[in-house]
C-alpha cells in the first residue's frame, strides 16, 4: 500500500490521472463485468487521497464506459458495449440479437396524440400514435425510445404492441403492413439525462447519453416514423465506415 501511494505522489501527470489509469489496471486484472467497486471513500483509505480526487477518476472512468453508476447501488464494472454500425439500416432488435445478447421491452406509455401535439410531425397523417419504449439488454436498460406513427397508416399497431410489447415495429410493419423500411435520416448529438430519463434508464440524472433524432421513409420514399432515442453512452458505442465516392 505504502508502495502504491508512493508511486501516485511520484508520477508526474495529475494526481486524479494516476488514481484513474491504478484503478483502470485493478478493473482489468481483478473485476469482472457486473462487479461493483470499492466504494468512494475505501478508495480514498487505499490510495491515500482525497474523495474528490477518487470521485473525478471514477467519473473519468464512467464516462469512457469503463464503470457505470447505478442510483443508490454503487460503481459498477461495465462489459462488452453494444455495437451499430449507422451504415446498415436493421432493427434494433435484429441488431441486438445478431450479437448474441437478450433483448425485450417494455412499453412506458402508447397515446393518441392531441391535434396540437401532432402537429409536431407534419409529415404524419393525423391522427398520430406516441410509442415510448425502454429497450432492455442483457438485463440492463439501454434505450429509451419515443417514437410516432400515424395511426390511420397503421390501425390496430398499438394493440398489436400491448399483445407484444417485445416484438419488433419494423418486422410487424413489413409483415402486417406490407411497409418496408428503406431509407433513414439520422442525426446524432450528445446529451445529459433528465430525472425521468434517469430513473428509466437506471443512471445518475445528468449521465451522459447519445441522442438520435430519426426519421424514416418507406419504399416510395415517404416518411412512416420519427423517433427520439436516447441511449446510454456507458453501454453502446456506434460505427461508421466512410468510403471516397
Amino acid at each position: 500500500m505504502i508502495a502504491m501511494n508512493r508511486l501516485l505522489l511520484q508520477a508526474k501527470t495529475p494526481l486524479y490521472h494516476a488514481v484513474k489509469e491504478t484503478l483502470r489496471r485493478q478493473i482489468v486484472e481483478l473485476y469482472r463485468p457486473g462487479d461493483r467497486i470499492s466504494p468512494e471513500a475505501d478508495l480514498t483509505a487505499e490510495f491515500g487521497v482525497s474523495q474528490i480526487t477518487v470521485r473525478r477518476a471514477i467519473q473519468d472512468l464512467v464516462r469512457e464506459g469503463l464503470l457505470y453508476r447505478r442510483q443508490g447501488k454503487g460503481t459498477f464494472v461495465s462489459g462488452p458495449k453494444l455495437a451499430q454500425n449507422l451504415a446498415i439500416l436493421n432493427s434494433f432488435t435484429q441488431m441486438v440479437v445478431e450479437q448474441h445478447r437478450s433483448i425485450r421491452s417494455d412499453t412506458i406509455s402508447i397515446t393518441e396524440l392531441s391535434e396540437q401535439d401532432a402537429l409536431k410531425h407534419p409529415a404524419l397523417r393525423p391522427p398520430v400514435l406516441e410509442v415510448v419504449r425502454l429497450r432492455i439488454v442483457d438485463d440492463q436498460p439501454l434505450a429509451l425510445n419515443n417514437s410516432y406513427y400515424s395511426i390511420e397508416s397503421f390501425p390496430q399497431l398499438s394493440n398489436l404492441l400491448e399483445e407484444d410489447p417485445n416484438m419488433s415495429i419494423y418486422r410487424v410493419l413489413e409483415e402486417r403492413f406490407d411497409v418496408q423500411v428503406s431509407v433513414q435520416e439520422q442525426s446524432l448529438e450528445i446529451s445529459f439525462v433528465d430525472d425521468w430519463e434517469a430513473n428509466l434508464l437506471d443512471v445518475e440524472p445528468g449521465h451522459p447519453a447519445f441522442l438520435f433524432n430519426i426519421t424514416t421513409q418507406n419504399q416510395q420514399h415517404q416518411i412512416i416514423e420519427y423517433v427520439r432515442a436516447v441511449y446510454r453512452s456507458d453501454r453502446c458505442k456506434f460505427t461508421l465506415f466512410p468510403r471516397r465516392p
